[in-house]
């Protein structure tokens, strides 16, 4: 049963929600999503930095093995020799042969 006038203030609650204060609101919530878009780019960038200091490690030969992870890298007797100014690692593989 409908009262007197309820469908005019159901039409005037959808307008004032949808163009007052949906749109007073809408400066304060775009600053917020900007703000989280920043927040998530910021940690992308700082997560490539920190891979690409891991692998330059590990092609100098400070590391063999990746941080935070499972995954080894072949470990043995190795060697270094200059090629172009760079140390490049060798592995020798002649101990394992029989």
């Amino acid at each position: 049963m409908d009262f007197p006038g309820e469908t005019l203030l159901i039409k005037m609650w959808e307008t004032l929600a949808e163009k007052g204060i949906g749109s007073l609101l809408a400066p304060w919530h775009e600053k917020r999503m900007g703000e989280a878009r920043s927040q998530v780019r910021k940690q992308e960038m700082l997560v490539i930095a920190e891979a690409e200091r891991e692998a330059e490690a590990i092609r100098s030969g400070e590391r063999g093995v990746l941080a935070n992870s499972d995954v080894q890298l072949l470990e043995g007797p190795r060697r270094c020799h200059s090629v172009a100014g760079r140390k490049e690692p060798t592995i020798d593989l002649s101990i394992y042969r029989s």
